[in-house]
């Protein structure tokens, strides 16, 4: 069973529904490359412009440009223009629950390894 933000049970798709599943094994694809896993992070704490997470990753336009295309194209991103630039956010509730549950699972295991060797 999985529980999302507001603590109610989400559906998972049927396996007959063969989309809902090719959908997700690409956005959990999509989300292996560790620079796309950085662009969801800075865009889970807040709306930014492109220019300022290049700017926060240390990289550039051009690199983060072509990542957030690809995010863009399985939505787990959007982008609302203001003005001359787009402003962008994370699209999904789901992914922003998992992105949450991951790092507060990864925050416990690693303070509890570094209990044990202490």
């Amino acid at each position: 069973m999985v529980i999302d933000e507001n603590n109610k049970e989400l559906q998972s798709p049927s396996y007959h529904e063969n989309a809902k599943w090719e959908h997700m094994a690409s956005v959990f694809k999509l989300l292996s490359d560790s620079t796309r896993l950085k662009i969801v992070h800075e865009l889970i704490s807040k709306k930014q412009r492109i220019i300022d997470i290049a700017k926060d990753l240390n990289m550039s336009l051009p690199a983060i440009s072509y990542h957030i295309k690809l995010l863009k194209g399985s939505d787990v991103i959007k982008g609302k223009r203001n003005g001359k630039s787009v402003i962008y956010e994370i699209n999904d509730k789901l992914i922003r629950t998992l992105y949450k549950e991951i790092f507060i699972c990864n925050c416990v295991v690693n303070s509890t390894i570094k209990q044990i060797q202490s």
